[in-house]
């Protein structure tokens, strides 16, 4: 979206990624924008031959995949995500292009601040860093198991300590940072206190405005996307197991898991067990976005959970939902950035317990049966607030501000 956006206001964008592996249909418009692909490093960019024999077994095609032991050593012996990082030297870099007014690293994967760092050190221009997700975390309240967890015990300890270090490393050349979320961003100045930080949220498309979906099918309950540890999905199938114990039906509700992921142990188990026994609720593999997209904007309500003892977490799906013209009902105790952007929108409801869900999908129920909408006053304007293109015009306008206060060594501009 960033680069895109910045085409658009005339700048020259330059692309430094990895190769693509043929999905055609994740594509998205890079009409103006200089792309450059570069083959993952793998075992390519390793030297020495314990650490090329680690590759090797972390490589190693096996069920259950290399041992801990193998996992720990690759930790702290190969190379930055070697596996999944572009191999982009600083050599190939320079015969490419021309040195840069400005190098921006967006993580995660955290090896774009190697790069980054990289490239900044040998071209001397001014570097940005963001933060999309939190790398090293200050504040407990904005870790997710799924995106900042290092396991516990000593390990864990270890494994803390090194990505500390790493990240101190490759931020010494810094000249600012951006974070998706408030949270995050005061968790970047910490680790980042000699620069200016800022929040610069992800956003979300013109909202569109969706007739009701007519009477005489089942009331129909989305969700798209990751299933996290900090969501509660044990009273989620609870609630449908007592909702089909009272006799609600296939022919009345629809609980639709669209392209589900998570790393819980057991967790999509139990739900195809949930959905066996009650017929209510279906498992869909994952889809394009702009599938995603559509199905959003077709169901009767697009099923979310907040995240317990969380702050700063807002997924892209939410924000797809925002503008998605179908209310979005929440379940959640927290009071976090998500359920006050739900009331500030007027986009959908918040229930905190496993009864007012139950009862709030029995109303809908009721509603859709005679036909009448589920209740929904979006306010446009506030939702406009959180657009793409006024994120993107505040990130632009602050890399113009960074670029500003640098002297660029080479004289460019």
């Amino acid at each position: 979206m960033l680069a895109r956006h910045l085409v658009s206001k005339g700048h020259e964008v330059t692309v430094f990624t990895s190769s693509t592996d043929g999905d055609a249909s994740w594509e998205v418009d890079l009409h103006g924008i200089r792309i450059y692909r570069f083959d993952r490093g793998g075992p390519l960019d390793v030297r020495g031959p314990i650490r090329q024999w680690l590759a090797r077994r972390s490589l190693a095609k096996h069920p259950a995949g290399p041992s801990a032991f193998v996992r720990t050593l690759s930790f702290f012996l190969l190379p930055l995500e070697f596996i999944s990082a572009p191999l982009i030297r600083v050599r190939s870099a320079r015969e490419l292009i021309r040195a840069p007014d400005v190098i921006i690293a967006t993580g995660p994967g955290w090896s774009t601040f190697e790069v980054g760092h990289r490239l900044a050190k040998n071209w001397g221009c001014p570097y940005l860093v963001d933060y999309r997700d939190p790398w090293v975390v200050h504040f407990p309240e904005i870790a997710l198991r799924t995106t900042t967890w290092y396991g516990s015990g000593l390990i864990g300890s270890l494994k803390r300590a090194w990505i500390a270090r790493l990240e101190d490393r490759y931020t010494r050349l810094v000249n600012g940072a951006t974070a998706a979320t408030g949270p995050f961003a005061l968790n970047a100045s910490r680790s980042l206190p000699q620069v200016p930080v800022r929040t610069i949220m992800n956003g979300t498309d013109p909202f569109h405005q969706r007739p009701p979906i007519a009477s005489g099918s089942a009331l129909t309950l989305l969700h798209a996307g990751r299933l996290y540890h900090e969501q509660d999905w044990a009273t989620v199938m609870a609630v449908i197991d007592e909702l089909h114990a009272a006799g609600i039906g296939p022919h009345d509700l629809g609980v639709v898991l669209l392209g589900p992921t998570t790393e819980v142990p057991g967790l999509l188990a139990e739900m195809r067990k949930c959905a066996e026994r009650t017929g209510l609720l279906r498992i869909e593999d994952r889809v394009a976005p702009s599938e995603v997209r559509d199905r959003m904007e077709t169901t009767d309500l697009v099923l979310h959970l907040g995240f317990r003892g969380k702050k700063g977490i807002i997924p892209l799906k939410f924000l797809e939902a925002l503008s998605g013209g179908r209310p979005i009902l929440q379940f959640s105790n927290e009071r976090a950035e998500l359920e006050s952007m739900i009331e500030s929108t007027r986009t959908g409801v918040i229930v905190g317990s496993g009864s007012a869900l139950r009862q709030f999908i029995v109303d809908a129920i009721a509603l859709k049966r005679k036909g009448t909408p589920i209740p929904s006053d979006p306010d446009l304007i506030a939702i406009a607030d959180h657009g793409w293109s006024r994120s993107m015009e505040a990130w632009r306008q602050f890399i113009l501000e960074v670029i500003s206060k640098e002297k660029v060594p080479n004289g460019q501009d």
